[in-house]
């Protein structure tokens, strides 16, 4: 296990409160990608299998819009994307590139199951993290929308808020 892979899985959201036995079995199970400029980590409907935690370089969230991807989020360092198919078990909602030569932690469901098989409290915090991140993004999601209704760039049909 290295060093440097559980320092960043230390400093992640998704792990505020593990121990250091989880983050151990979580670094363990990963896997280190590294991709060049350019490339896709995944595709917008593609299945989802593993959620990323960026290590170094910048990524770009695009949603496909009538024939061409559009970029909606940047993330750097110490960021994750991906999370959000292993909440809801359904397909990529967006397609994540590389805006730079890339180096991510792939943490596969796989790890995440063995955790619960060691420590069920655990893998219960671990969900509730990515719930909260979930969350965190649905909110400021709703917060733009609401702005572009007030802005007069969406109908009333059109505007949906979570609460």
């Amino acid at each position: 296990m290295s060093p440097t892979r559980t320092a960043l899985l230390q400093q992640i959201p998704v792990f505020d409160g593990a121990t250091k036995d989880t983050i151990n079995i979580i670094s363990e199970l990963s896997n280190t990608v590294t991709l060049k400029e350019g490339k896709y980590f995944f595709h917008e409907n593609d299945p989802a299998a593993s959620f990323y935690v960026i290590d170094c370089g910048k990524v770009a969230i695009l949603k496909n819009w009538n024939g061409f991807d559009r970029q909606i989020k940047t993330l750097k360092a110490g960021q994750c994307f991906g999370e959000m198919s292993l909440l809801d078990l359904r397909l990529r909602s967006a397609s994540v590139k590389a805006l730079e030569d890339c180096t991510v932690l792939e943490i596969p469901t796989s790890a995440l199951y063995e955790v619960r098989k060691h420590n069920l409290e655990e893998f219960a915090l671990i969900q509730a993290n990515m719930g909260r991140i979930v969350s965190q993004k649905l909110r400021e999601t709703s917060l733009k929308l609401f702005r572009a209704k007030m802005e007069g760039f969406l109908a009333d049909e059109d505007l949906y808020i979570a609460v």
